[in-house]
């Protein structure tokens, strides 16, 4: 089964480039990045986003930029387009992971049949 992490940011090119950092702990536990940032610029894209290192074992999809902020709903639509993963897990870029293997473990409950979706917890 293929695995791919989603996530949807806003333009603070800052929170990107932290989160994307962050990523960089538990890439190994996704096949693919698929990222979309709503109100970035041409001024700030290049130099937060562009330049950032990205693991070698994950196919990175290149970042969608969208000129202006736009509904959650449309953006996970517009960045799930094209995404042919079997397992999807959707997150936030002022949400981070702490323990990397969580991750893995997560999307094996989900492959195994254990269970079919697995959430965490909001406002902590």
């Amino acid at each position: 089964m293929t695995r791919a992490a989603v996530c949807v940011m806003g333009a603070d090119p800052f929170l990107n480039a932290y989160w994307l950092r962050n990523f960089a702990t538990w890439a190994d536990q996704v096949d693919e990045l698929r990222v979309i940032a709503c109100g970035m610029d041409d001024q700030t894209r290049p130099f937060f986003l562009d330049r950032l290192p990205v693991n070698a074992d994950v196919t990175f999809v290149p970042f969608w930029f969208a000129p202006q902020g736009m509904d959650h709903g449309v953006a996970l639509r517009t960045v799930l387009e094209g995404c042919t993963a079997d397992v999807v897990m959707l997150c936030e870029e002022d949400a981070y992971v702490r323990s990397p293997q969580a991750v893995g473990e997560q999307f094996a409950r989900i492959e195994s049949g254990e269970t079919d979706i697995v959430g965490g917890p909001r406002g902590t």
